[in-house]
């Protein structure tokens, strides 16, 4: 049985990176990744590093580079190269997690805004201006 294919994150940054979000790690790994609860924490025993895929997406949903998420030069090329074929075959970056203290109401705007075309969201902010003027 052959090993799976693994690069070797820079712990410290992806979770000031997670922080950053406004993310806990478990938030990160469990709903953002698809990942048991304490994926970032196995890192730390040497077990369970993300697959090159997984970097790519880790940083797509963090916004980064595998240039501040990785540590091995190896590791930094293959999952720029993985990168570069996502944007020339046109990446879909998730829509924003779903996150149980944002009210449903607040959670439709978001869903709308993440599939919204320029002139719709051209539209919302017109409107956006309007209802501010209102509470004058």
């Amino acid at each position: 049985m052959s090993k799976r294919l693994v690069v070797t994150p820079n712990i410290e940054e992806v979770n000031s990176l997670v922080e950053g979000k406004g993310w806990s790690k478990a938030y990160f790994s469990e709903t953002v990744m698809k990942k048991s609860r304490g994926w970032i924490t196995e890192w730390k025993r040497a077990k369970n590093f993300p697959s090159p895929e997984e970097a790519v997406r880790m940083c797509v949903m963090l916004q980064t580079t595998p240039e501040e998420i990785l540590t091995e030069q190896a590791d930094i090329e293959l999952v720029r190269g993985l990168l570069e074929q996502e944007r020339e075959k046109g990446i879909k970056k998730d829509p924003i997690p779903k996150d149980e203290a944002v009210s449903p109401a607040a959670q439709e705007i978001l869903d709308f805004l993440d599939s919204a075309s320029g002139e719709e969201l051209a539209d919302v902010i017109k409107y956006i201006r309007y209802l501010k003027s209102q509470r004058g």
